[in-house]
């Protein structure tokens, strides 16, 4: 029995009843219409026990010794001569099936969207990287990875059937003990020096957004799992997860899990103690408000990090400001100076001399320093009557259930003691009013924010550095919603530190395409899924080390394009 090999230059085809053809495709010009158009001689089909089966015109080829794609579409006279030098006994009643019944194994499986990934890992770095971090297993942890990706809110134990239909990575029968295996070999050290290497690729002149978000868990037997703020508003124990992010690309750099009673506070020493393995020598942090604190500042300000971080109008040392502010944008002669017409917004810089003590531990002496900042002033109005009309709603509510006698949570009895006025009228009644200069002076600060930072920033270059931090936001929640991470599924820390690393290792992923899809406004029409079911379509045939890849439409060719990714071929 004789085998037949793809040959390299035939496309590959599938019909809608299943049906697998192979083909040569002859690109010409219509001078009379004036397109470009296609002709496609079909060489054989993948027979049932994925096997070629070549066709008679293309075994005529092949006995007479020149199976290469011919320079032209062959015309009928040519096919028939073709077929006439095939011996009659390899012919049964004109059924190409018949030609041969040897066995050519051919593995069909989707392909778009793992080869998405593909260059995606390519252009991050991540896959060089895994290699050089995991080099035995690097291919079995990308298949997981892809796996997560592509069926994210299916469990790993459904990853057999999926790669019976999906290319990935490793390519042969990976079994769960292997992937067991795999995955017990990512260690500490081994995900430190992969940080390291993804750091140093492309985050030396990029500001790093720096965000923490709460992960619950039902496991008894985690330690870092602990009682503390969930920020999914979920009555579980968690885990604290604080994740360090490019500002410009999105991708994510680095994360450290920490226990969950640990506050946001608290957290940023641990990040910015581990920030010191990276290598970085311009890092440049960018915090919202739950970061802030005097030791962090000193923390920053005596390790030499670029930050910018949001304050609370209510502390002591930002209130004179906010006065001073307040006056100048109220003044009507002036305070035209001070609008943002970009941002809609009241704006002032103050310079401030930040005093700080800090160890130095070569001497093994307390040194104190002067770091000079630059506070940010911002009053949105619109946001300030807002607040103030909900706030009053939300009080006049309050006195309807005072005077209907309800059960006050513990806040509601606060709020009704600074802001419900007992007026006493005739025959003992009692009648109740808010207190307008209580509540006034609570909704003062309305729509005031601060920010401080030690770079010499304008005030809207200030603004827009910190709006860029909601990209670690997006982060999180890809990683908590599309790749199902809300609740953990595992109850060992082990198990939990190698899961949380091949989620971080698909954030990557999915924050470059979702970075590259809305540069391009994809998102207008399009959803990550719909791009992933577009690419899916796409199929590869392999056996050893040849392949054949279905037709790519031109729809999907534009698609690549604009992801920055090179189509298959």
């Amino acid at each position: 029995m004789t085998s037949y090999t793809v040959p390299e230059k035939a496309q590959f085809q599938e019909q809608a009843n299943g049906a697998k053809y192979l083909f040569f495709d002859y690109p010409y010009w219509d001078s009379i219409k004036g397109v470009g158009r296609h002709k496609r001689l079909y060489i054989g089909r993948i027979g049932q026990d994925n096997e070629f089966l070549p066709n008679k015109y293309y075994l005529g080829r092949l006995i007479s010794g020149h199976p290469e794609k011919p320079d032209e579409y062959p015309s009928k006279l040519e096919k028939d001569e073709l077929v006439r030098q095939i011996p009659l006994d390899s012919i049964s009643r004109g059924d190409s099936s018949k030609l041969t019944k040897t066995v050519f194994e051919v593995q069909i499986r989707r392909y778009g969207s793992s080869h998405l990934l593909d260059q995606v890992g390519e252009l991050t770095g991540v896959t060089e990287d895994l290699a050089t971090c995991f080099p035995d297993t690097f291919k079995v942890i990308l298949s997981v990875v892809y796996f997560m990706i592509l069926e994210s809110h299916h469990p790993i134990y459904q990853f057999e059937n999926w790669a019976k239909e999906f290319e990935y990575p490793f390519r042969k029968y990976l079994s769960p003990y292997r992937i067991s295996n795999a995955i017990s070999e990512i260690t500490e050290d081994k995900t430190v020096a992969f940080f390291k290497l993804q750091a140093s690729r492309r985050m030396e002149d990029e500001n790093l957004s720096c965000d923490t978000t709460s992960i619950s868990s039902h496991s008894q037997q985690i330690i870092s799992v602990k009682y503390g703020h969930n920020k999914d508003n979920d009555r579980l124990p968690q885990i604290n997860l604080g994740m360090i992010v490019g500002e410009e690309s999105g991708i994510p750099v680095a994360f450290k899990k920490l226990p969950g009673n640990i506050s946001d506070v608290s957290i940023l020493v641990n990040l910015v103690h581990d920030l010191d393995y990276l290598n970085l020598n311009n890092i440049k942090l960018v915090l919202d408000r739950g970061f802030y604190s005097s030791s962090n500042i000193d923390v920053m300000c005596s390790n030499n990090y670029k930050f910018l971080i949001a304050t609370k109008s209510n502390i002591n040392i930002f209130k004179e400001f906010i006065e001073d502010s307040r006056r100048l944008f109220s003044d009507g002669l002036t305070n035209m100076e001070y609008y943002d017409t970009h941002h809609d917004l009241f704006i002032n810089k103050y310079p401030y001399a930040w005093n700080y003590t800090f160890n130095d531990s070569a001497n093994k002496t307390i040194i104190s320093k002067n770091e000079p900042l630059n506070i940010y002033v911002y009053q949105n109005e619109i946001r300030a009557k807002n607040r103030k009309v909900e706030f009053k709603k939300s009080i006049e509510n309050l006195i309807e259930l005072v005077e209907r006698k309800h059960k006050l949570t513990e806040k509601q009895y606060g709020l009704s003691q600074n802001y419900i006025v007992n007026s006493s009228v005739g025959n003992n009644n009692t009648l109740l009013s808010i207190n307008y200069d209580a509540m006034n002076n609570h909704c003062k600060d309305f729509g005031f924010y601060v920010i401080l930072s030690n770079q010499n920033l304008t005030c809207r270059e200030a603004l827009n550095s910190y709006r860029a931090k909601d990209i670690v936001e997006k982060v999180f929640n890809n990683f908590k919603n599309r790749l199902n991470f809300k609740r953990t599924r595992v109850h060992f820390d082990s198990a939990l530190d190698s899961r949380l690393f091949i989620g971080f290792l698909s954030s990557i992923y999915i924050s470059y395409i979702d970075h590259q899809m809305k540069k391009n406004n994809l998102y207008i029409n399009n959803t990550m899924s719909d791009v992933f079911n577009n690419f899916n379509n796409i199929k590869i045939a392999r056996k050893n080390n040849e392949h054949v890849i279905s037709e790519v439409t031109k729809k999907q060719v534009a698609l690549y394009n604009l992801l920055g990714i090179t189509p298959p071929a």
